[in-house]
């Protein structure tokens, strides 16, 4: 095997010295073929495999693959060792490795976007058209009809593009294969794009609808606490508007007047002390104290027309909830023997987890409330 080898090489350098229409012992018009192949389609290769990595965010291994083959198909070309007759299918080769390399990237990346459409396209069927009457910004969202038109163009174009793959000849046919597809992925975008805008305008709508729900449910809650308050108060009492209005400016108005995350008790005091003052609600700052055994308790704010005491925590490093806990039960006892409600507000910067059982134990004492805000 080797003397055979050694014999083609010795007999190909031979032909490289003797013929004048050899090229490294080649026939020059398939020299030349090869080379206009590289100048004529390399770069159209290169610009499937960017628009692969750009437009489909893939890396182009596949187009790696087959340009290492053209390659390859030239080296073994330009072997001595190659017999002539061989020659002529090692261009062969290569066309189809070029073709290969510039039609799948395009093939590729259309394939995966006409996936995620259909699977688009199922939820729209299902979210979208049972709820365009009852959303005005949905009115104008199109038939699936007219959708499934425009996806019938986009398919046409893509079939146009996959019949190129079945031509062993570059010509006429196989450009407009390769211009189809070029047409048709804009379009593909497009639709999906508009699929998916009244997917997320649906959605938003979907959870604003919820979000105003709970809303409409904290307020029916925060009523009935409020009457029942009022209930148990004295005959003379105020209505309960006016501890309604304290528990909105708590749970509602307290975040949006904390402009930057507080690093102490007193700036969420201050905060709640001007909303108090916005609100025109009479009330008084650490002005009563109240003797409950051996301690001295000053609640923050006092309203004396709801017989109500404030206290503002902040929770806003480890270990405070439990310190503030043992705060609240302490504050209870002193709070209690003067005021016949008791509101604590706690701001929380992301340590409380479980809102509900923090509160719940120390809303079991009679008028007593307790309302974190989560910054």
């Amino acid at each position: 095997m080797r003397k055979s080898a050694e014999k083609h090489r010795s007999d190909g350098e031979q032909r490289i010295a003797g013929d004048p229409e050899l090229i490294c012992g080649v026939k020059r018009e398939i020299v030349e073929s090869f080379l206009k192949l590289i100048r004529d389609y390399y770069r159209k290769a290169d610009r499937a495999s960017y628009f692969m990595e750009e437009q489909g965010h893939i890396m182009n291994t596949s187009a790696v693959a087959n340009l290492r083959d053209v390659l390859s198909h030239l080296a073994t070309l330009l072997d001595p060792a190659t017999p002539p007759e061989h020659h002529q299918s090692q261009l062969e080769n290569s066309e189809e490795h070029l073709r290969r390399a510039i039609l799948e990237p395009y093939l590729v990346v259309i394939g995966r976007e006409r996936r995620e459409l259909r699977r688009l396209l199922e939820q729209y069927e299902k979210e979208i058209l049972p709820a365009k009457m009852n959303y005005p910004s949905l009115a104008d969202a199109p038939e699936i009809s007219l959708i499934r038109s425009r996806e019938r163009e986009v398919a046409t174009l893509v079939a146009e593009g996959r019949a190129a793959k079945a031509m062993n000849l570059w010509n006429s046919h196989w450009e407009e294969g390769i211009g189809a597809l070029l047409k048709a992925h804009p379009l593909l975008i497009k639709l999906t794009n508009d699929v998916r805008h009244y997917l997320n305008e649906y959605r938003y709508l979907v959870t604003t609808d919820e979000f105003h729900a709970e809303l409409d449910g904290l307020r029916r809650q925060m009523a009935d606490q409020s009457k029942a308050l009022t209930d148990r108060r004295p005959k003379g009492s105020p209505d309960s508007s006016a501890l309604m209005q304290v528990l909105s400016l708590a749970e509602f108005k307290l975040r949006k007047a904390m402009r930057e995350r507080p690093d102490n008790e007193r700036v969420v005091q201050d905060a709640f002390d001007t909303l108090l003052h916005g609100s025109g609600l009479r009330h008084s700052r650490e002005r009563v104290q109240i003797q409950y055994g051996s301690k001295n308790y000053v609640p923050d704010f006092t309203i004396a027309e709801l017989d109500l005491a404030i206290d503002l925590k902040l929770c806003g490093r480890d270990g405070r909830e439990k310190e503030i806990i043992a705060e609240l039960n302490d504050d209870i006892l002193g709070y209690k023997s003067q005021f016949g409600n008791i509101l604590f507000v706690v701001y929380d910067l992301g340590l409380i987890r479980d809102v509900e059982l923090f509160t719940s134990a120390f809303e079991a004492h009679a008028n007593v409330l307790v309302r974190v805000v989560k910054h």
